[in-house]
């Protein structure tokens, strides 16, 4: 196994080789066989020189893990092109470019499992959390376009919405507390549900499981992992359709949106607390 970790804290700043390697002498100490890499999972020559040396390690390259992240909370009229673009690259840039480097190496053995972590931030959205909800919703369309580019060679490719207490759990401006209390999100509630029963070990079962052969028939698939919870969520579907009977104009959309796919639609924005 190579561990890759850029050591770096929640919001993507101090990068250290500690973590790798203290992750690699756990391993170590319980019989496994594992060595560290230290580089940035968005820079492509970094990349590039992790699968080498899983490839000189250990002559293969079987399962990837694209786990790598930061965050850095702010309401999106508060966030800089810098902090959004590395958050973007770490995540959603990161997984491209390991599993490109991978996919070759697996197409080749006609075998190999690809697991992306995603969260519930991308499918939901959570005030704060901007450009993360955004590289996470991309993680999940990443996921599914290499689960079916990559079926015909032995590869699946599913995603896991994880539910954990980490170190990522950081805090968060006053002006993003103050929208997520509008929307009943205090960080009380946010902490409670993630810290109730939901030890990252969980999760790191529900991964083991998709990267294993038995899950040979589970692709394209965004599983929930958290505590003794599993879920499957749905792909997007369409809910409505409407037929005007001559290409629309917009007097025929707008004759028509409230009664067909508008029906029930409703924009209640709760008042901001002060």
């Amino acid at each position: 196994m190579v561990v890759n970790d850029f050591g770096v804290d929640p919001n993507g700043g101090s990068p250290s080789a500690g973590p790798a390697e203290e992750t690699v002498a756990q391993i170590l100490a319980e019989g496994g066989r594992a060595v560290a890499h230290a580089g940035s999972v968005a820079a492509a020559p970094d990349v590039r020189e992790m699968v080498e040396l899983c490839l000189r390690e250990f002559d293969r390259v079987d399962i990837l893990v694209n786990n790598a992240g930061i965050i850095i909370r702010n309401l999106v009229i508060d966030t800089t092109e810098a902090d959004w673009d590395r958050q973007i690259d770490v995540l959603l840039k990161g997984s491209f470019l390991c599993a490109r480097e991978v996919a070759p190496h697996m197409m080749a053995q006609g075998w190999g499992r690809i697991v992306n972590l995603t969260s519930a931030s991308g499918l939901l959205g959570l005030p704060g959390s901007n450009a993360y909800t955004a590289a996470k919703a991309g993680v999940i369309g990443l996921t599914r376009l290499l689960a079916q580019e990559l079926a015909f060679y032995g590869i699946t490719v599913n995603a896991v919405a994880p539910g954990a207490h980490t170190r990522m759990g950081s805090a968060h401006p006053p002006a993003v507390d103050r929208v997520r209390r509008a929307y009943g999100l205090t960080r009380e509630q946010l902490r409670g549900a993630v810290q109730a029963a939901r030890e990252p070990d969980a999760v790191a079962a529900g991964v083991v499981y998709l990267a294993s052969d038995e899950a040979s028939y589970v692709n394209g698939q965004v599983i929930g992992v958290a505590g003794d919870r599993l879920d499957l969520w749905s792909h997007p579907q369409i809910v409505r359709s409407a037929f005007n009977g001559d290409p629309l104009t917009y007097e025929a959309v707008r004759r028509r949106f409230r009664d067909s796919v508008g029906a029930g639609l409703s924009n209640v924005v709760p008042p901001l607390p002060d």
